[in-house]
């Protein structure tokens, strides 16, 4: 059922509204990236009620919560996804364009979270969907990033990587939780003293470098539930902002260091590691969100209970990759040292919450630390993983007696490394691959000898796909055609897809299928055809016809830049004799995003008799003063007097020189419209 809130004129009106309160405009004079903010705070405003509900459903079911920990988390955009969960897309789009909006448009403002760079990021991204969506109570624990791994231009013909800063403007989609602000330790040295209430020895971590962590929520909605989980990404702030005795006394760097240590641990994702600084940075990460994820998902379980022996009831830590796999050790040092167990209870509930997914049969990508630096980085993490490697190594002994190769396969600590994937798999209750052949190369090659010792660990969860965001938002027209053959149960449950098989060999479910692919319905009067220039190759995106009209909707992006006159030529071919227009309306735009920019405006008029059955080309130059970056717009719109019984037909088509081809529309007469047949380009 439709929220209230997205009814048109309810919706509408929280967008004006959101636009006057953050911004001091009307909605006539605010830019396409303000109306985004706007409308991205009217959505926001639905999912908070629905964020509240859930919490307060969590709060009295008491389910066990997992939360899913990893370094990457590639969401991708939230406003469409989120519109596509609540089911609302379509009553949005169409208040937006009473307002005088395209949807598309809007979308494409928003800058892409750079929380993620992969597989890795795209993996845990679907997860969360997936969790949401199946009424799983679950957390996603990453990392505020402030720069992605780079932003792509092309100047001269030449890659250029410059910073992602998609936090410019702000995100509307996060909540800052200082609240929830937790303190992390790095470096200074472990004191060890004799506690006589517990009669053995007490382990105190002084001389460290504190960090504050500062989460920041983003919803995840669940598909047609209301359910909102949450991703909480840490941010990175000084216990201390400003020494101002140090500045007064003319110590400007100590004045900040605390601020520059803080800042740099979340500035950039994946920091470079080909020398030692880059080494220690990237360790400071991780243990930098996973100790304060611990810290807060300790803290939420102690809210509700008294026993802390009974967390791996209510709790799983899902770590995702080596990254995060020194969750096992801090999990160990909180247990130990700040609740007061000892350490058989510790690594009982530390072995029954910790679970592993292995991305990788390379031996030299799974993470290994130098002794050297993990020690004076996390001094007490690593005593705790020292005597875990003990213990382990006791293990192997008395598995394999005198087999000292098993120890050096398998051992924890080795050869001067800290070797995570060994920790994570001596410590998981579980240990996944991501595909099924790559779960038994992990079993019979790069993982053997673990396999071997403890085979009921390992499972396999093969990757998936999210079907709502890569199906039902990125071709809703395919994704009709879909449902009007097996039903809508493969948005939820996308095995059913399955069930097309039925029309393989079915000729016109295969020409539905193409013109659902490459077309649209039959719902407007002009033909729009879409089409973007990627790489200097034409790509239809979307055609919706049936008129008689045609409108042919060209837009490019090239890379222009400041003053530099940038050609652009079109071709307008006429060969057929049936085509009786004796007009074609040509507009030329010169766009930054979806915004025209007016005085690059041009309008042409043709008459098609001039053109015969030959070539007119048309050239228009356009310079480009600001932005640095703009793309064109061509839009022709031919107007035919007559032509009920002139199919088929060729249609005067639009073509961009650069390209180098020419791309002809062929339209047949089926009933009372024609319907285009578009080759793939």
């Amino acid at each position: 059922m439709t929220n209230e809130m997205f009814k048109k004129e309810a919706f509408k009106k929280s967008v004006k509204d959101n636009v006057k309160f953050l911004y001091r405009k009307t909605i006539e004079e605010a830019t396409q990236e303000q109306i985004f903010q706007a409308v991205s705070y009217s959505v926001k405003d639905v999912i908070i009620d629905n964020w509240l509900a859930t919490q307060k459903a969590y709060d009295e079911q008491d389910p066990k919560i997992v939360y899913y920990m990893s370094m990457e988390f590639l969401m991708g955009r939230a406003l469409g996804n989120n519109l596509i969960n609540l089911c609302a897309y379509g009553e949005v789009k169409e208040a937006l364009e009473e307002l005088g909006f395209d949807l598309n448009c809007i979308e494409d403002q928003e800058p892409d979270p750079a929380l993620g760079n992969g597989g890795l990021g795209r993996l845990a991204a679907c997860f969360l969907d997936s969790l949401a969506t199946l009424n799983y109570a679950a957390y996603g624990c990453g990392i505020r990033y402030h720069y992605g791994m780079f932003k792509q231009k092309i100047q001269n013909g030449y890659q250029i990587e410059v910073p992602d800063n998609w936090l410019k403007n702000g995100y509307p989609f996060e909540l800052r939780r200082p609240e929830y602000a937790k303190e992390v330790h790095f470096g200074g040295y472990v004191r060890v003293e004799y506690d006589p209430e517990k009669g053995g020895n007490k382990f105190i971590h002084e001389g460290y470098q504190a960090v504050k962590a500062i989460p920041y929520d983003m919803p995840i909605t669940g598909y047609d539930n209301d359910v909102v989980n949450t991703l909480r990404i840490w941010d990175a702030e000084p216990i201390v902002d400003f020494e101002l005795d140090s500045f007064d006394k003319g110590d400007y760097k100590k004045a900040v260091e605390q601020e520059n240590l803080a800042r740099t641990i979340v500035e950039v994702l994946y920091p470079n590691d080909n020398h030692m600084a880059g080494k220690e940075l990237r360790l400071k990460q991780q243990y930098f969100f996973v100790s304060a994820s611990l810290q807060a998902a300790i803290a939420k379980y102690k809210k509700t209970h008294d026993d802390i022996t009974k967390l791996h009831e209510k709790v799983v830590f899902q770590m995702n990759d080596t990254h995060p796999t020194v969750a096992v050790a801090e999990l160990m040092r909180i247990l130990i040292d700040e609740e007061g167990l000892g350490w058989d209870q510790a690594w009982d509930i530390t072995t029954k919450c910790c679970a592993y997914t292995n991305h990788t049969i390379m031996s030299e990508a799974l993470e290994k630390w130098p002794i050297e630096l993990f020690s004076r980085l996390l001094p007490r993490v690593y005593q705790i993983i020292e005597e875990i490697n003990r213990r382990f190594i006791l293990e192997i002994q008395q598995k394999y007696p005198g087999n000292f190769e098993k120890i050096k396969k398998m051992a924890i600590i080795y050869d001067g490394q800290v070797k995570m994937a060994h920790l994570a798999i001596a410590a998981g209750y579980s240990v996944n691959g991501v595909a099924r052949l790559h779960t038994e190369i992990l079993k019979k090659q790069e993982l053997k000898d673990f396999y071997e010792m403890m085979p009921e660990k390992f499972n396999n969860k093969t990757n998936g796909i999210t079907q709502r965001r890569f199906l039902l938002h990125g071709n809703p027209l395919l994704a009709k055609w879909v449902t009007a053959h097996v039903g809508d149960e493969w948005i939820t449950d996308l095995p059913k897809i399955k069930e097309l098989t039925l029309y393989v060999d079915d000729e016109k479910a295969q020409k539905e299928f193409g013109l659902a692919e490459w077309s649209g319905d039959v719902e407007d009067f002009y033909a729009k055809p879409y089409f973007r220039n990627i790489y200097r190759e034409m790509n239809v995106v979307r055609f919706e016809f049936p008129g008689l009209n045609i409108r042919l909707d060209y837009c490019g992006d090239p890379v222009l830049h400041r003053g530099e006159p940038k050609k652009i030529k079109f071709v307008l071919s006429n060969k057929s004799k049936y085509v009786t227009s004796d007009r074609v309306n040509v507009y030329l735009y010169g766009r930054e995003g979806c915004e025209i920019l007016p005085q690059k405006e041009q309008n042409i008029f043709l008459s098609m008799a001039h053109m015969g059955d030959g070539i007119r080309e048309l050239e228009y130059e356009i310079l480009v003063e600001e932005p640095l970056r703009a793309s064109y717009r061509f839009v022709a719109e031919f107007v035919f007097e007559e032509n009920k019984n002139n199919c088929p037909m060729e249609v005067p088509f639009v073509l961009l020189s650069e390209a180098g081809q020419t791309v002809p529309v062929v339209w047949e007469k089926k009933g009372p419209a024609c319907t285009p047949n578009l080759p793939r380009v």
